[in-house]
């Protein structure tokens, strides 16, 4: 990648993920908030760090101008919500060609058009 690329890049990450950082006469400074404890449950940390990477994604669909296609792509969990399939029978079913996984980094995404066939063929 080159210089330029990165640095638009990361630009993008820091509008998409500003949390904690400020701005303060002309230099960027990062605030950071103390707490005594911070508690989550599994379900929050996992849904906290999914909207961190989907803000990186976000950024990089940005960056590259891949917008249309983003609208096309879902995640694998909400493809196993629409569906109500598990991950093994996605899993299987690429392995068979059935439906066909898109890597966007380490996330696995899906066409929304595949899911809707598969939708529409099970009724």
């Amino acid at each position: 990648m080159t210089e330029k690329l990165i640095i638009k890049i990361k630009e993008k990450v820091k509008e998409n993920l500003s949390a904690g950082i400020h701005k303060s006469s002309g230099q960027e400074t990062q605030k950071v908030v103390s707490a005594p404890l911070i508690v989550m449950t599994n379900e929050q940390l996992e849904e906290h760090s999914q909207h961190l990477v989907d803000g990186v994604i976000d950024a990089f669909i940005t960056v590259f101008g891949l917008a249309e296609k983003k609208e096309q792509l879902i995640s694998k969990r909400e493809a196993m919500k629409r569906m109500g399939k598990c991950s093994t029978t996605l899993y299987l079913w690429a392995k068979n060609g059935y439906l066909k996984p898109v890597k966007v980094g380490n996330r696995v995404m899906y066409h929304v058009e595949d899911i809707d066939r598969i939708i529409q063929n099970q009724v």
